[in-house]
Parts: structure tokens; C-alpha cells; sequence
């Protein structure tokens, strides 16, 4: 057996375990054909640009690994970029207590008037002169917890991240090799091409769901009518794109799709050698053109998306009461899971995306 990529004979000291979708977002769908040196490139290099595109959902909403890891970025608030620590499930904290601004005073996060005297008195005795006193020398604030969410549909790297993907699972679902071998100097980043596209011609089934409805899916489907070898990718059932893996496909008529949850639980995986759907003959110039469906479709996605997002990162306070007027409900209002469904769904103005 050899690699897939670079051709090396696979031997008990090069073989590895390469994941189809990277594991660092979830997948578990694998590879044995693919030498260590390939995977540890791809891995440090197009595997980690889309992970990076998708670290925030990656890590809200818990992703299932192999290999356990703790995952926890930094992220900034909107206005005053303050840093925050997003962790595993989505619970989001104050990188610190007591930041310094650019005006060099002291910005002083607490609970209660008895945890501010703690935290000033913890100061004070750093400092031999200019003491900080609760009743003159401070100013109260309210924090901001508005984010920015920017990621990218069209960068090359996460594109030829996409493109590997679907070459892996067409060669996983026992197809020729010789069919999808032209695209290995595009994937390893020799060439340039125009072979994936961001593929929102479809609006979302629904306008809401939560994490156990999320999931990542493949579907390879050829032609050898339009001479069509393509794949569909779609990551936590909003970044979706194809794969043109063959232009001039003569192989048989083949349809694979698989898919699975972020827990890591295989909801389908099969193949069919008849009743394949028949690919449009105009879906190659339908792909390279981005109308204005298009974009509301993909707003539709992205907005779908957001509401779960926001559920993920208020549902930890379910129980607890709301500390300020938000989004219609009073301080004080406990917090049920109807209140928290109802917030994420008003939750617009509260993260802002940029899609590039």
C-alpha cells in the first residue's frame, strides 16, 4: 500500500491515522493510506487554516475527539476589546478581573461590593503610595460582551483544505484513483484552481436547531452523462461547499453520503451503484456565479447558526437570574430554557459577523 499523496510505501513506522475531516473539528471518518509525513504537512499547514476558520464553533459546541484535548481560545469584546477566554461548551469568562486600560487606570471586574474590597486590597498592597479607595477613585462601567465572529467561505487554503476532503472520501468510498489524481498538486498547494466553490443554492430546512441537530456531512455523486465527478461538503451544517473532482468523469454512476453528529456518532454512510441523482448539466456555471440568492441564502445559514451559537453560550445560566435588562426581559428574570431559546433567536445584534 502505498500513500495516496507522495507515493511512499506505507511501513509500521510511517503509517498513520489520517482523519478525512480534520479531528480537531469533530471528524471521526478515516484514512490508512496516507504516510506521516503528508498527514503531519497537511495537518500543520491547510488542516489547521480550517480549523482556525471554524475554531469558535469548534469549541462551543464541544466537538467529539479521539484524543481529548481542552480546547480555549481568546477572544475580544467588540467596543472596548477586552479579552475573554472562550472554553469547551461555550462558557465565556473574563481573561482577568483587573485589566489595565490605555489610559492607565484600572478596569476591576466583581461580583459584590464585599469582592471589590477584596480584589482593591489584593492592590494595595503592591503599591506604597496612591491607594485605591472604593469611595472616590472609582468609576462604575458596564462590561461589553459583544463579539466579532469573521471567517472566510472563499480563502485558498481553507479551499484546498475542502478539496482534500473530498479526494480523501471519494477514495474512501472505493473510488478510482486515477478519476481524482490531477487534483493531489492543487491540494498539496503547487497550482492554482478554480475546483470548490461555496455551494448555497439551497436554503436551510429550518431557521433554528440546537447542537444535537448539527452535523458534519460528504456526498459524492458522479455522472457519466454530464461527465460530472463531484463532492458536497458541509461542516457543522452551515459552511457548505462542492467539489468539481472531475469534469470529464466516465466511470460509473456512484452516489455516497455520510454524515455525522459532533458527538461523533455516524447518523448515515452508504453507498449506492444505482438511482444516483443526475447532476444538473448547467451546475458548473451555476457554481462559479454568486447571485444575490445566493448570499441570502447563506445569510439564512449564518443566522441559523447564530442562534445556536448564542444558546450555547447563555444555556450554562439557565437557572440563574438575569444581572441587567436584556433583550426584552427584566433584571431579575430567572432564566429558563424557553427564555434562553427566546434570546438566542433575538440575538442579532449581540455577535456580529464579517464573511469574507
Amino acid at each position: 500500500m502505498k500513500c495516496i499523496f507522495c507515493n511512499t510505501i506505507i511501513t509500521e513506522k510511517n503509517k498513520t491515522e489520517e482523519h478525512i475531516i480534520p479531528q480537531s473539528i469533530g471528524g471521526i471518518l478515516t484514512l490508512n493510506n496516507v504516510c506521516w509525513n503528508c498527514n503531519n504537512e497537511f495537518g500543520n499547514s491547510i488542516d489547521r487554516v480550517l480549523f482556525e476558520n471554524v475554531a469558535l464553533p469548534s469549541i462551543v459546541f464541544n466537538v467529539y475527539r479521539e484524543r481529548k484535548s481542552n480546547k480555549k481560545i481568546q477572544i475580544n469584546s467588540l467596543k472596548e476589546g477586552d479579552p475573554y477566554i472562550l472554553n469547551q461548551g461555550g462558557k465565556i469568562k473574563i481573561a482577568s478581573d483587573i485589566l489595565k486600560t490605555n489610559n492607565n487606570q484600572l478596569k476591576i471586574s466583581y461580583t459584590d461590593k464585599n469582592d471589590l474590597q477584596t480584589k482593591i486590597n489584593k492592590l494595595n498592597k503592591r503599591r506604597t503610595e496612591n491607594k485605591i479607595h472604593i469611595s472616590d477613585q472609582l468609576e462604575e462601567f458596564n462590561r461589553d460582551t459583544r463579539f466579532l465572529h469573521k471567517f472566510t467561505t472563499g480563502d485558498a487554503d481553507v479551499m484546498r483544505a475542502i478539496a482534500k476532503i473530498g479526494f480523501e472520501y471519494y477514495l474512501e468510498s472505493e473510488g478510482i484513483d486515477s478519476f481524482v489524481n490531477h487534483l493531489i498538486p492543487y491540494i498539496q498547494g503547487t497550482y492554482n484552481a478554480s475546483i470548490v466553490f461555496p455551494d448555497y443554492n439551497e436554503p436551510p430546512d429550518s431557521d433554528y436547531f440546537k447542537r444535537s441537530e448539527i452535523c458534519h456531512s460528504l456526498e459524492i455523486n458522479s455522472d457519466n452523462v454530464s461527465k460530472k465527478l463531484i463532492c458536497k461538503v458541509s461542516l457543522f451544517s452551515t459552511w457548505k461547499y462542492i467539489i468539481f473532482l472531475n469534469l470529464n468523469y466516465v466511470g460509473e454512476n456512484v452516489y455516497s453520503i455520510f454524515k455525522q453528529n459532533l458527538d461523533g456518532k455516524i447518523l448515515e454512510k452508504q453507498t449506492l451503484m444505482k438511482g444516483s441523482p443526475k447532476i444538473k448539466e448547467n451546475l458548473w456555471d451555476q457554481s462559479i456565479q454568486i447571485t444575490e440568492k445566493n448570499i441570502n441564502i447563506l445569510g439564512a445559514y449564518v443566522s441559523r447558526y447564530q442562534k445556536a451559537f448564542f444558546y450555547e453560550t447563555i444555556k450554562h445560566n439557565i437557572g440563574k437570574e438575569l444581572e441587567v435588562d436584556y433583550l426584552g426581559y427584566p433584571q431579575g428574570t430567572i432564566i429558563t430554557d424557553e427564555i434562553a431559546i427566546d434570546l438566542s433567536k433575538k440575538s442579532f445584534k449581540e455577535i456580529f459577523y464579517e464573511i469574507e
